[in-house]
């Protein structure tokens, strides 16, 4: 399959509107990725609010924010997504209500295929899922979460972690991959 091949396969899955929304989503993406001060928030809020498929109040993206297939992610209220994350929705993104994402994170529902020794990893098809992360979840810094992962409400996901499991509520995982810890004790 070549590249011509997957660009057709793509505007055959997802039809002539949602190639036209992610080139522009592409491009005004790219101008107002790197606005500085509050003004660069407030804008940032304003054009994503209006790409989500639903925003909550309080969405704060941090300069250098790559948020790739806005209109398969859905936002909660006080959702904060700190610098240099990269953020792919194609499979479906689903974030609760006040989640902070720490910097340099990437949320991908999609993941190129390897099942087929005797075709190139990049010519094999690619597999979508939904990602859904709750309510009050805390994720650390450079931290990876595939696709098809549920992240329970409360949890705390250490930074450096490579999340391939769904993670019970109110758990603190970590390490590559990521594993319990500890639950949090209810106060």
């Amino acid at each position: 399959m070549t590249l011509i091949h997957e660009m057709l396969g793509f505007w055959k899955r997802n039809g002539v509107s949602a190639v036209w929304f992610y080139t522009i989503e592409t491009y005004i993406g790219c101008l107002v990725r790197w606005l500085p001060g509050i003004e660069g928030f407030l804008f940032r809020r304003w054009l994503f609010g209006i790409l989500f498929a639903k925003c909550g109040k309080e969405l704060y993206i941090y300069p250098g924010v790559r948020l790739s297939f806005t209109r398969c992610m859905r936002m909660g209220s006080r959702v904060a997504i700190n610098s240099n994350c990269y953020l792919d929705g194609r499979g479906g993104l689903e974030i609760g209500d006040h989640v902070m994402i720490g910097p340099n994170c990437v949320i991908s529902s999609c993941e190129h295929g390897f099942a087929l020794r005797d075709t190139p990893m990049f010519l094999q098809p690619i597999t979508y899922a939904k990602i859904v992360i709750g309510n009050d979840v805390w994720i650390g810094g450079n931290v990876c979460i595939k696709s098809g992962v549920t992240i329970g409400d409360g949890c705390i996901v250490g930074a450096g972690s490579v999340v391939t499991k769904n993670v019970l509520p109110f758990s603190i995982i970590g390490g590559a991959p990521a594993k319990i810890i500890r639950t949090r004790n209810e106060t």
